[in-house]
């Protein structure tokens, strides 16, 4: 405590215009050292705060049921990443009727949910329709809400879709 007791006088000292003594330059570079070893410090404690996988590794309870094409539409919107993507809206059924009663994210309901493929992407039309999502069908759907981890909160799978093809068939914008 002695020490940086004297090392904020001679650094106070060297603010106040004495700044060509031998106390002030080593009171100067003794700042320096604990600002460096402060920042080192600092990146330390964010790597080691930063270094969990961000976005998994995550852990989904599964709800499985069905759901049920309500609309099929060209994604007009500027952040689509096909040019004939297509805004394919859904419902989801759980098989359990009393599933809803224990979704962890109830603020996310089963209604109007979009189906995407990638990482948010709106699916290619022709692709889509390859795969029988059109107006009116039913599809195996499950939904996955995490229990553990940094992921999407709540996403929607379709076991029955073969999604390996969508990429091929998106026609991408320019």
């Amino acid at each position: 405590m002695a020490l940086m007791t004297s090392m904020v006088r001679s650094i106070s000292s060297c603010f106040h215009g004495e700044a060509t003594d031998s106390p002030c330059k080593r009171g100067k570079a003794a700042m320096k050292r604990v600002l460096r070893l402060g920042c080192l410090i600092a990146v330390a404690i964010c790597i080691a705060d930063c270094s969990d996988d961000i976005g998994g590794p995550c852990s989904y309870v599964e709800y499985p049921g069905s759901a049920t094409i309500i609309s099929v539409e060209q994604d007009t919107s500027q952040m689509r990443l096909c040019e004939n993507g297509a805004l394919i809206q859904f419902t989801f059924q759980p098989t359990d009727s009393s599933a809803s009663g224990r979704y962890r994210f109830s603020n996310r309901p089963d209604t109007n949910q979009t189906f995407i493929v990638g990482s948010g992407c709106s699916a290619p039309l022709n692709w889509a329709i390859s795969q029988g999502l059109v107006v009116g069908s039913g599809h195996r759907c499950v939904r996955c809400e995490m229990t553990d981890g940094t992921c999407s909160p709540v996403v929607f799978r379709f076991p029955d879709i073969n999604y390996s093809a969508w990429g091929d068939s998106c026609e991408v914008r320019n």
